[in-house]
């Protein structure tokens, strides 16, 4: 519709779709046969009986005298169909607004005809640009004098299709060069701008930065904060096995004053990280308010939760793939890991355990960029004497410490290291936003989510979700096509915009599960090789087809009570199928794969449980 057709009022609108169904299938209804058109605006069916206060409805009342029309209302509960293709957009794409004056010009080409009125200037200025050819088709004559022939709109969707999927999924620009000459419609350039913009495959290959941020940075700091209130907490590892069987590091980070802590151990177990907490943070420190850490099954743990519950801590958990979350703790880690590699230069690498004390203590004795003053002077009020220093009493200022005033003194440090962080923190956040390119992501649009560990030739992103609320720290809460939830929130910098065409099979775009299915079945059976990815989506598809319309037909006939079984069935059967795929992307993305199970072939399980179960394992990957 033109800018000017969007502001009629309703019923014009309506009008003008009779209208323009009337001339596209002219050539199909002018015979004199009787026309009905269902519509569920019942003052549309008294418009042809009525007094036409409008020239334009005037102008359309006596085109519409042209043809036997009886217009009936239906109500809208009852005239599913027309309901039904007004919400597919695929079929929308295929009905682009075509211009009045096409019948005309190729009546003037065949018979030389010119209509009466404003359009005959214009029948006249176009029909240069146009042939009519002995099988009375139009063809455009294009600037360069080339010719294409004229798609009549019934036919452009499947037209476009062919030609984008059997040609590499060209662009739209691509893809205008390859057709330009093998069809021609009005529009054609803004419907293959559309077309390829909402091509699921092409949505979910399309490249991916992971550095590209698309969300406002979030101050994690605060000025009020107080020594020992948060800490931050994460692993480092697997390292190289020492001689004492360490091959991780577990570290801690307070936020206030910047104090770490870091512990080499021989796995990460849950209860390790449980011990960890009780013992080098609760006994040396006091019970903090605040635990911040990853979602690594060893975090969740409920032995760790039941100590958090028992101290009265509570556990805040890092976005997935956005270790900003948690910036403290991993720029420790980063530190650690270049003192670490640079002790080991010359050394066997398995010696690391015997030089982290020495890293870590050079870690509290440095002083930060941030807070202008040493996790250690932050923590004991004083600088540490080191083996390196003079046997003599420190000199502040030119004059010796005052014991008496240390304690004043420090508690005005802490609160200017703390200010200081927290301006850096802004600043910071400042210069972030001002790089920014924001996606602008609103409740109810159709995301994709990036695939962190893509294999070669794998899709970049899975999807769609739909985005369901705005959570705090730039994240979302997503739920699927089904409507069932994600446990896990998505950070706005790993997700993209998507553009659905077709509701029906925009599950299988690239589902977690059907993303490895072929090399699990290949690392069972290697006989499966002639198997192609392409055909089985296409069945899938095919079979969901056929669902949808099994159940539009059960729909006009009545409930059956044998239809809720089978689609259960069916769906038990693809979730079967998928659930050992889901269990090695999940494995492959964070190592933790061995709490994951395949989903049991009982067919006694009932839909709901087994969405859930797949459900599951979609969320691990998050």
């Amino acid at each position: 519709m033109s800018e000017a057709e969007l502001k009629y009022p309703v019923h014009e609108k309506e009008l003008l779709a009779i209208r323009h169904a009337l001339r596209t299938w002219r050539h199909y209804i002018l015979n004199g046969c009787k026309i009905t058109i269902l519509t569920d605006h019942q003052s549309l069916a008294q418009i042809p009986k009525t007094k036409i206060a409008s020239k334009r409805l005037e102008r359309w009342i006596a085109e519409f005298g042209e043809y036997d029309l009886d217009i009936k209302y239906r109500a809208g509960e009852e005239n599913t169909v027309a309901d039904a293709i007004s919400r597919r957009t695929d079929f929308l794409m295929s009905l682009t607004a075509e211009p009045d004056h096409l019948e005309d010009i190729k009546a003037y080409l065949r018979d030389g005809e010119i209509p009466p009125g404003p359009e005959r200037s214009l029948v006249l200025e176009e029909a240069g640009h146009w042939r009519l050819d002995a099988d009375d088709q139009l063809t455009r004559i294009l600037e360069d004098g080339a010719q294409a022939p004229y798609l009549e709109p019934m036919h452009r969707s499947h037209f476009l299709d062919k030609m984008h999927q059997s040609y590499g999924h060209l662009g739209a620009a691509g893809l205008q060069n390859l057709v330009r000459t093998r069809a021609y419609w009005p529009q054609m350039q803004t419907d293959l701008s559309k077309f390829c913009r909402t091509c699921p495959t092409c949505q979910v290959s399309q490249g991916s930065r992971s550095n590209q941020d698309r969300e406002l940075a979030q101050v994690m700091a605060s000025s009020t904060i107080q020594p020992f209130e948060r800490w931050g907490i994460d692993f480092i590892g697997q390292l190289p096995k020492t001689a004492d069987g360490n091959q991780w590091i577990l570290t801690a980070i307070d936020y206030a004053t910047g104090w770490p802590i870091a512990k080499a151990l021989p796995d990460a177990k849950a209860w390790r990280v449980a011990d960890f907490i009780y013992e080098e943070i609760v006994l040396n420190f006091g019970a903090p308010k605040e635990i911040l850490s990853d979602n690594g099954s060893n975090f969740l743990a409920e032995v760790v939760e039941h100590l958090l519950r028992t101290i009265k801590t509570r556990h805040r958990l890092a976005t997935a793939y956005h270790p900003r979350t948690n910036g403290k703790v991993e720029a420790l880690n980063g530190m650690i890991g270049r003192m670490l590699t640079r002790s080991m230069v010359g050394k066997s690498t398995r010696l690391w355990d015997q030089y982290l004390a020495n890293a870590i203590f050079a870690c509290r004795v440095r002083r930060s960029v941030a807070t202008n003053q040493s996790p250690f002077f932050l923590t004991y009020g004083i600088e540490p004497r080191l083996p390196t220093d003079e046997l003599q009493p420190r000199v502040i200022n030119g004059r010796i410490e005052d014991p008496t005033t240390r304690l004043p003194n420090l508690r005005t440090q802490r609160h200017k290291a703390v200010q200081a962080a927290y301006n850096r923190a802004v600043r910071a956040k400042t210069l972030h936003d001002e790089k920014v390119k924001l996606h602008k992501l609103e409740i109810g649009d159709w995301v994709l989510i990036r695939h962190q560990n893509p294999l070669k030739f794998e899709a970049k992103w899975f999807g769609p979700y739909q985005i369901m609320a705005k959570q705090a720290l730039g994240t979302y809460s997503l739920a699927s096509s089904s409507g069932q939830t994600l446990r896990a929130l998505v950070h706005g910098n790993r997700l993209l915009k998507a553009y659905p065409r077709d509701n029906l099979v925009e599950d299988f775009w690239n589902k977690p599960a059907f993303q490895r299915f072929f090399r699990s079945l290949r690392a069972v059976n290697p006989d499966v090789a002639g198997l192609d990815q392409e055909d089985l989506h296409q069945d899938i598809e095919r079979s969901v087809r056929e669902e949808y319309e099994d159940e539009n037909q059960q729909a006009r006939r009545g409930p059956d009570p044998t239809t809720g079984e089978l689609q259960a069935q069916q769906q038990q059967h693809t979730l079967e199928a998928h659930s050992e795929v889901d269990r090695t992307q999940s494995q492959a993305i964070d190592g933790q794969g061995s709490d994951l199970v395949p989903l049991e072939e009982d067919p006694s399980r009932p839909h709901e449980e087994l969405e859930e179960l797949e459900q599951s394992q979609v969320d691990s990957q998050l």
